[in-house]
């Protein structure tokens, strides 16, 4: 198979000079800034998803993991999230079997398991929850597949069904990461963001080519 203007053989048929969709991944190491992200206030344990108020996040050059990164202290009461800019957004249906990965870390710490990472579309809001970080940088990696989610509420609850979670990613509206850990004001630290897309993806898109081309036919 060749890349770019590429020949390819599915299904018995051959495929020439069709021009892919760009698989890639929306990443953010905040290298050179916030990339669009923004501090997000959330109602407590109120589905659907309620934002009480935005904010600026802080950033920094140095201090990451490595290089820049960006910080949002507890603004009050409720449930602090960074939330993702559109380049996470929209149609991520690719990245589904695959991980979202980020480095976070959270002074103080010491806090219980929570939800750790939001996931808003198609009508509905999917929970996943993981321990609390440390006052270091630690790799999250959180599947995207149902396993471990749940379906519209902060605790307790059934998992997405499969078709319940592609959905989701195929109409993503916000994605928010938790900043907020402790009973108390503390500052949540992020970097290195990324969103992976499917390995499979460039198959299914030729699979669907070539489906196309024999119904032409």
């Amino acid at each position: 198979m060749r890349y770019g203007g590429w020949t390819s053989v599915v299904c018995g048929l051959v495929i020439t000079s069709v021009a892919l969709p760009r698989l890639e991944a929306a990443e953010s190491d905040f290298t050179t800034g916030p990339d669009g992200w923004f501090g997000a206030d959330l109602e407590a344990f109120v589905v659907p998803i309620h934002v009480l108020g935005t904010y600026s996040l802080g950033w920094s050059t140095t201090g990451g993991n490595p290089g820049g990164f960006v910080n949002f202290t507890d603004p009050g009461p409720n449930q602090a999230f960074f939330a993702a800019p559109s380049e996470f957004l929209g149609d991520q249906l690719a990245a589904y079997g695959e991980d979202l990965l980020f480095d976070i870390k959270v002074v103080p710490d010491g806090g219980p398991a929570a939800t750790a990472v939001i996931l808003v579309g198609n009508g509905l809001s999917l929970f996943y929850d993981t321990s609390c970080p440390t006052t270091s940088w630690s790799q999250y990696e959180i599947p995207l597949t149902p396993s471990g989610w749940r379906v519209n509420t902060w605790a307790g609850g059934n998992e997405p069904t499969p078709e319940e979670m592609q959905g989701v990613l195929g109409s993503l509206d916000a994605l928010y990461i938790r900043a907020d850990w402790i009973n108390g004001t503390e500052t949540g630290s992020l970097d290195n963001v990324v969103l992976i897309p499917e390995p499979g993806s460039l198959l299914l898109v030729l699979i669907g080519a070539a489906a196309s081309v024999r119904r032409r036919r």
